[in-house]
């Protein structure tokens, strides 16, 4: 709903069904037009996170088209555990810079920053990870991980993403995990750069490509298999080189 007289109109827009949303604020419809909006949601749910993940928060946007600033902050509920998360920036119409993003929990604490082009909804951030502790998605895997990467895509013309950089070391389930490695996605193709993660004595490795042809080599040095997925027992020794179509692959190896 719209009040007031030109220039200066009154914004409020409030939904109760499916979802709680408010949406009010201030825009000027001057010479040079400018906004102060803010927009908050209650117990919003995030679909493929689980029936118990859900959140609320906050977003404010202040300035005009050439200068303005943004913040979202509030709480998202994963499978039960309370965390928050702040996010402060600044755009003009180009994009928007992230000068911080902040994820704190009971189990560990996430930051990142970074620049999103919105002409091309293209993003490129630098992400940490501090005292990560994979319980909190994954019951069976308890540990403590720092780690960092990079994470750039773009949206348009076609859509894809890297995730570049990766250096995790910690501990998972009282043992020692280091995890390196490069991967990116476009259209149905994924491509594997020297990824090597090694839990306690386990040691995996691959590089290639999956997608209409896969071209991949894949080595697995798990003596103690109960460390990559707890119900598991025994041990598992693997090397291929791995080629031909997802529909007919070709594989030459010893396990």
């Amino acid at each position: 709903m719209l009040h007031g007289a030109l220039p200066s109109l009154e914004v409020r827009l409030e939904l109760t069904e499916p979802l709680e949303v408010l949406a009010q604020g201030q825009i000027e419809l001057g010479a040079t037009p400018s906004a102060a909006l803010e927009l908050s949601w209650t117990d919003l749910p995030l679909p493929g996170l689980g029936a118990e993940t859900r959140h609320s928060g906050t977003a404010e946007l202040a300035g005009d088209l050439d200068r303005y600033t943004v913040r979202a902050w509030g709480e998202l509920v994963v499978d039960g555990t309370d965390t928050r998360f702040d996010v402060r920036g600044a755009g003009d119409q180009s994009g928007v810079t992230v000068d911080a993003f902040e994820w704190t929990s009971p189990k560990g604490e996430i930051t990142a920053g970074g620049r999103v082009l919105l002409d091309s909804l293209q993003w490129d951030l630098a992400v940490e990870g501090q005292g990560i502790d994979p319980s909190l998605r994954w019951t069976q895997w308890q540990g403590r991980i720092d780690a960092r990467c990079r994470i750039q895509g773009r949206a348009t013309p076609e859509f894809h993403w890297s995730v570049s950089g990766i250096d995790a070391r910690g501990t998972l389930l009282d043992h020692a995990v280091r995890a390196t490695g490069a991967f990116a996605a476009r259209a149905g193709q994924w491509d594997l750069t020297d990824i090597d993660i090694r839990i306690g004595p386990n040691v995996l490795s691959a590089s290639g490509s999956i997608g209409d042809a896969i071209d991949l080599t894949v080595t697995v040095d798990a003596p103690r298999t109960d460390l990559l997925w707890p119900p598991l027992t025994g041990s598992l020794e693997f090397e291929a080189d791995i080629g031909g179509t997802p529909s007919s692959p070709g594989d030459r190896g010893r396990s």
